[in-house]
C-alpha cells in the first residue's frame, strides 16, 4: 500500500476498497447500522446493496417444497421481485460481464510495480470455482454458458487493452499485451465457430506488434464485438462448437504463451462445467490443467512447456463431440 502512494488505512482507500470491498464513502446514507469495511468482498459487491432486496430475497420460495417447473417459476419471480428492490440484475449476461470485469481487470501499472499480483480472468471459469449460490434457470436458455464465455472474452479484451494503453515499462507492457493476445486469438477461434467477426480488430491488432501503441484505438472494436456477441443466438451445441474451434485453432495448439494457454485452459475447462461430464473430456482437460499447475497446492507449478501444451490442447479437440 506505501509503494502504491496510500498514506493512511488501504480499507479507507477507493483505489482498495472498490473492489476488496464496498467503497461507500461518497453514498454515506447506503451504509447500514453494521457496515464494516474490513468484512471484504461480501455479497454486496457483485448484487448491490442490499437494504432494499435483502429480506425478500432471503425468503422461503412458495409453495413450500416446489420443484422443475413450479420452482422455476418461483425464483423467477423472486428474481424479479428482487431486482425490482435495488439488486443488480445478475441474470442479464451484459450486468453480469460487466460486473465481473470491473474489479477483474482493474490492474494498472503503478499498482503492478507496488507488488499487486497480475490478474487473468475468464468468467466461466471463475463462476465454477466459486460457492455456488443460484441456478441457471431454463428461462435463460440452452445457451446461456456460451453466450456468458464467448461475450466474456470481448469484455475482457477491452479491458485489457486499456490495460495494455496505460502500462509502462517494458516487463508490465509485455505481460499486458499477451494478455490482450490471448484474449483475441480466442475471440478469433470463437469466430471461426460463427459467432461474432474480429474483422475490426485484425489490422489494429497486427499493428500492435509487442507494444502499446494504437492499443486505445482498439477499445471501441472490441466493445462493439462484446455488444455484437451479447446479441448473437447460442443454443447448447454452441458448447461442443466453440471448444473444438478453440482447441482446434493453430494460434493456441502452436506454441501458445502463457497467457494464452491459462486462458484457454479456463474457457475450455469453465465452459464445459455446465455442459458434461464426459471421462475422456474431463481427463483431457485435467493434462492441460497439470501443465500449467502443481497437483498439490503446496509444490510449485511445473515449468511451462508450450509444444505440450499445444499437443494436448489438440487432444481435446479429438474428443469433444
Amino acid at each position: 500500500a506505501k509503494k502504491f502512494g496510500i498514506k493512511g488505512e488501504a480499507g479507507e482507500d477507493q483505489r482498495c476498497a472498490v473492489c476488496h470491498s464496498i467503497f461507500l464513502d461518497k453514498k454515506p446514507d447506503l451504509k447500514g447500522a453494521k457496515f464494516d469495511v474490513n468484512e471484504g468482498v461480501t455479497c454486496e459487491a457483485c448484487h448491490g446493496p442490499s437494504s432494499g432486496y435483502l429480506e425478500p430475497h432471503a425468503k422461503p420460495y412458495e409453495p413450500k417444497g416446489a420443484e422443475g417447473e413450479v420452482l422455476d417459476q418461483a425464483r423467477a419471480k423472486r428474481h424479479k421481485e428482487s431486482v425490482g428492490h435495488g439488486m443488480w440484475d445478475a441474470k442479464n449476461p451484459k450486468v453480469r460481464i460487466e460486473t465481473c470485469v470491473f474489479c477483474h481487470y482493474q490492474i494498472s501499472s503503478k499498482m503492478l510495480d507496488a507488488g499487486h499480483p497480475d490478474l487473468n480472468f475468464e468468467i466461466t471459469y471463475f463462476q465454477k470455482t466459486m460457492p455456488v449460490h443460484w441456478v441457471e434457470t431454463p428461462d435463460k436458455g440452452d445457451g446461456f454458458s456460451a453466450k456468458i464465455a464467448a461475450a466474456g472474452q470481448a469484455a475482457s479484451l477491452r479491458e485489457a487493452l486499456k490495460k495494455l494503453a496505460s502500462s509502462s515499462g517494458k516487463k508490465n507492457v509485455g505481460a499486458s499485451y499477451d494478455q490482450v493476445m490471448s484474449h483475441y486469438k480466442i475471440l478469433k477461434a470463437i469466430a471461426s465457430a460463427g459467432f461474432g467477426s474480429t474483422g475490426g480488430l485484425d489490422a489494429g491488432m497486427k499493428g500492435l506488434a509487442g507494444s502499446n501503441a494504437g492499443a486505445s484505438k482498439l477499445v471501441g472494436a472490441a466493445d462493439k464485438l462484446f455488444n455484437t456477441l451479447i446479441g448473437a443466438s447460442y443454443s447448447k451445441a454452441s458448447t461442443p462448437k466453440i471448444m473444438k474451434a478453440i482447441s482446434g485453432s493453430a494460434d493456441l495448439t502452436g506454441g501458445p504463451t502463457k497467457k494464452d494457454a491459462e486462458q484457454t485452459f479456463m474457457i475450455l475447462d469453465g465452459i464445459y462445467s455446465t455442459y458434461g461430464s464426459d471421462e475422456g473430456i474431463l481427463g483431457a482437460l485435467d493434462e492441460l490443467y497439470y501443465g500449467l499447475y502443481a497437483e498439490d497446492p503446496a509444490q510449485e507449478a511445473p515449468p511451462y512447456d508450450a509444444k505440450a501444451f499445444g499437443q494436448n490442447l489438440a487432444k481435446v479437440k479429438s474428443v469433444v463431440k
